[in-house]
């Protein structure tokens, strides 16, 4: 799976010769797994976020403002970052709630945390 400069490709062979483009996306900016075995992708030109698997069925889509960064939660909606804010998308409703404004986010990643190593709460 790859992101160029205005497609979303899913790659056969190792090297990199033999793929397939899924669909044109203006500016791909990151492609995470979701919790059903498809991808998510998010799009900077494009505004969007775009829930898809790898037969190019588009499953949602969400409008984000300079889309950056975009993963699933464990809840199965997503999270998302744009030029200004960090945002959660359900999946089920399409609302789309604030988690916190300010500065440019970028990508997002899941992280493991062992609970028992956490100490305070914030």
């Amino acid at each position: 799976m790859a992101a160029t400069d205005d497609s979303i490709r899913h790659y056969t062979d190792l090297a990199g010769g033999v793929f397939t483009v899924l669909f044109s996306f203006n500016f791909p900016y990151q492609i995470s797994p979701n919790l059903s075995g498809g991808y998510v992708a998010t799009a900077f030109s494009a505004n969007q976020v775009r829930e898809f698997d790898l037969s190019n069925t588009s499953i949602s889509t969400f409008t984000v403002s300079t889309g950056r960064g975009v993963n699933t939660m464990d809840n199965g909606n997503f999270i998302a970052s744009d030029g200004t804010s960090l945002v959660e998308l359900d999946r089920s409703t399409g609302s789309r709630t604030t988690i916190r404004s300010g500065p440019t986010f970028r990508m997002i990643e899941r992280a493991f945390v062992d609970p028992s190593l956490i100490t305070s709460s914030p």
